[in-house]
């Protein structure tokens, strides 16, 4: 990807949803059109605390692990206007995401993998926590959870 102006080039964070790119550049999250992808259209960003370390999107929310901060919530249905809906505190450092339904599967730097329900996106609810050794991400597939 080449950089636009204004656009941290040190990123931790990358996720594609069809035409969208949601980059992580330091503490700012950015959304872009990538309909061309030789010239990416930066649409929107928000700056919020912490590093950006990985990002999952669900339909018009998209979650950013932050590690200290843990997880930013953000309603992305505008990407020009996005918006803070809530932060999650996680159990611990933020490491990974992935999504499976309503489920968050959150990887913790050191205690494993938590279970966060996120069937109302502004009221993240604690389901359980898997303790596994350093987890640094996370990936749900075909009823498997990998760390």
């Amino acid at each position: 990807m080449s950089f636009v102006d204004g656009v941290n080039p040190r990123g931790n964070a990358l996720h594609i949803e069809g035409d969208r790119l949601f980059y992580g550049g330091g503490d700012t999250f950015y959304v872009f059109d990538i309909t061309k992808p030789g010239y990416p259209k930066q649409l929107g960003n928000i700056r919020l605390a912490g590093l950006c370390r990985q990002i999952a999107v669900k339909g018009d929310v998209a979650y950013v692990a932050s590690r200290e901060t843990g997880v930013w919530v953000l309603d992305i249905k505008d990407p020009k206007n996005i918006k803070l809906l809530t932060r999650y505190d996680a159990a611990e450092l933020a490491t990974g995401l992935d999504i499976a339904g309503d489920v968050l599967f959150i990887s913790l730097r050191i205690n494993g993998v938590e279970f966060v329900d996120i069937s109302d996106p502004a009221n993240p609810q604690h389901i359980y926590l898997q303790k596994t050794s350093e987890s640094q991400s996370v990936w749900y597939r075909d009823g498997i959870l990998y760390s």
